[in-house]
């Protein structure tokens, strides 16, 4: 009868563990990380409406990030190189280099260190990508807001 008694407990105990291991995977497998909050802004997005020039944002994975202008007459293309990190609705931008393109195809490379989105909060609603921040247009902070429309992929 003791046998019995010992053999019921450590299947129950196995159970548990079992039963243990279950949710611990569970409540692993539902938790958020950083690299599924940066794929809301995975893709690139275009500025609407269009301005004299169009300007395209790539977020990129790995947190990449790109802007690049490119003026109507195509004769220069401009192309801001770094990273960004989201938490939440915030978004950080750190510009690494800029990459300027001249009519005559010359590439012109110059290192980086500066803040784009000063403050930056966004929102994205029916494929629109919102992005607020603050400027110094004559050095006093300013409001702004940008909209950029989803570019599909093929």
């Amino acid at each position: 009868m003791l046998n019995t008694n010992k053999s019921d407990m450590k299947n129950q105990i196995l159970n548990a563990c079992k039963l243990l291991i279950v949710l611990s995977v569970v409540v692993v497998s539902c938790k958020k990380s950083d690299k599924d909050e940066k794929d809301v802004l995975n893709g690139a997005w275009i500025e609407t409406p269009l301005q004299n020039y169009s300007r395209t944002l790539r977020f990129e994975s790995g947190g990449r990030f790109a802007m690049e202008y490119h003026h109507t007459d195509h004769s220069v293309k401009t192309t801001l190189n770094g990273n960004y990190v989201i938490k939440g609705d915030s978004l950080k931008v750190n510009i690494q280099e800029m990459l300027e393109q001249q009519s005559s195809g010359t590439v012109v490379r110059t290192p980086a260190n500066s803040v784009m989105f000063e403050k930056g909060t966004f929102s994205i609603r029916d494929k629109v990508l919102t992005i607020n921040y603050i400027t110094y247009p004559a050095d006093a902070p300013v409001q702004t807001q940008l909209n950029f429309k989803a570019i599909l992929s093929q």
